[in-house]
């Protein structure tokens, strides 16, 4: 198992004005991870890879009007971006507890989704008195396309329990059964580990599981072919009030 972790931050600030009364800072950070798993067997790629290639920034504005007068301007910017690069693109045939472990395959199929945030907010505060005004905007934009190929193949599976009357061990029809042939019976505990391998060893596909998706339109896609999704969400958020700046309370909000 290799894993690199890689993260750079940076930060920048200028003083627009000699006087100070504008300001901008940028600020940045991105992630560069890569987690790379443990082959299936030796020489082999590894079985899954998960990568995270997630970065943010954002940028801030800040203009002293007057002394009565401040105008605070921020945008932001995240985009998440994970994935995990699977080590096969083909339909399998699983041998029952040869070729998969605990009851899950040995291979995995990829799947990523990008999450892109933009989110711009603005501040304005005017102090007349004893009274401040201040009011402002909060949008955002959020995407999340994603596509997987966790459900685009079917699988066919050398499943002996679907064939428990077709002679195997300790099945009545068996010519493995002493009772019919004289072999050596097969301990009761140690079943599925002799009728398992033995299946695999015929090449008897028992089990198929069929996988099927559609596009919103109805039609069937191809096997293999990636599950695409788009995801969105977009809010507008809007606020005014007065705020007391002796009490330090409202006195009215919107």
């Amino acid at each position: 198992m290799k894993i690199n972790n890689n993260a750079f931050i940076a930060r920048v600030d200028w003083n627009m004005t000699k006087s100070g009364n504008m300001t901008v800072f940028w600020r940045g950070a991105m992630q560069n991870y890569n987690n790379q798993g443990i082959p299936f067997l030796p020489g082999d790629v590894s079985e899954k890879t998960t990568v995270n290639f997630s970065k943010g920034m954002v940028l801030g504005w800040t203009w002293l009007v007057n002394n009565s007068n401040v105008n605070n301007f921020k945008w932001g910017y995240t985009r998440q971006s994970v994935g995990v690069v699977g080590n096969s693109n083909q339909p399998w045939i699983i041998f029952r507890e040869l070729n998969d472990s605990n009851g899950s395959p040995n291979y995995f199929r990829s799947h990523n989704f990008q999450m892109p945030v933009n989110n711009i907010i603005d501040d304005f505060s005017s102090t007349h008195g004893r009274h401040t005004l201040q009011f402002g905007i909060n949008f955002a934009w959020i995407r999340n396309p994603r596509q997987s190929q966790l459900g685009s193949f079917s699988d066919g599976i050398t499943n002996a329990d679907w064939v428990d009357t077709g002679g195997l061990s300790n099945s009545a029809n068996s010519p493995l059964n002493p009772a019919n042939a004289g072999y050596p019976a097969v301990d009761s505990s140690f079943t599925n580990s002799f009728d398992f391998p033995l299946i695999a060893l015929l090449g008897a596909v028992t089990e198929v599981d069929a996988s099927y998706n559609y596009t919103k339109s109805g039609a069937v896609l191809p096997q293999g072919a990636p599950v695409q999704r788009h995801f969105a969400a977009d809010w507008y958020d809007f606020y005014v009030q007065d705020l007391d700046a002796f009490e330090g309370s409202p006195n009215f909000a919107l």
